[in-house]
This record gives C-alpha cells, sequence and structure tokens, in this order.
C-alpha cells in the first residue's frame, strides 16, 4: 500500500490529467487528506464508502485547487480502480489492468 497526504481547500482529491481533471470528495472537507493507493490482493479493512470507479491511466495532485500543472503530480495510476472515501481519507483500490 502506498499513501500520500494531499492539501485541500475544497475539500477534495483532484484526479486526472492535462485534457481533463476530476474532484473527488474527502469526506471531511478542508484541511490534509490521506491518501491510500491498495494493489490488486492487498486488504483493507478500514470503514469506507464506495465513490466511484476509474478506468484508464490518470494523475493523483498534491492540491485540490490545482489547474493539472506538472509539478502538482505526486502519482501516475494505470488501471481500473474502485475509489472509497471517509473521514478525510481517500482509497484507490486497483481491482484490474
Amino acid at each position: 500500500m502506498r499513501k500520500f497526504i494531499t492539501t485541500s481547500d475544497v475539500g477534495d482529491v483532484v484526479i486526472g490529467n492535462e485534457s481533463v481533471l476530476f474532484h473527488i470528495g474527502n469526506g471531511c472537507g478542508d484541511g490534509k487528506t490521506r491518501i491510500e493507493i491498495i494493489d490488486c490482493g492487498e486488504k483493507e479493512t478500514s470503514p469506507r464508502d464506495y465513490v466511484t470507479r476509474i478506468s484508464g491511466k490518470f494523475n493523483l495532485y498534491n492540491y485540490d485547487c490545482t489547474n493539472g500543472k506538472d509539478e502538482d503530480v505526486i502519482a501516475t495510476l494505470s488501471g481500473v480502480y474502485d475509489i472509497y472515501a471517509r473521514d478525510g481519507r481517500v482509497t484507490f483500490e486497483k481491482i484490474g489492468g
């Protein structure tokens, strides 16, 4: 499992690429958001709420008011991920690809 901390001024985590950005609510609001990236086969048992699924290649940004600048990218993910959020934590769980 990989872990990151991002900064939220509007209570989101931003994912996307140079063409499009998506905002995922962190379930808490402004401040710091804990990010967890779980690979296929790893188990996560913390309480969490399903948000959505994403597939493809996309970036994870360190600040929710980013304009998608390269210097704001903290990770690039590729595959199919279920996304969960609760209490200031957003989890990306890889389920394929």
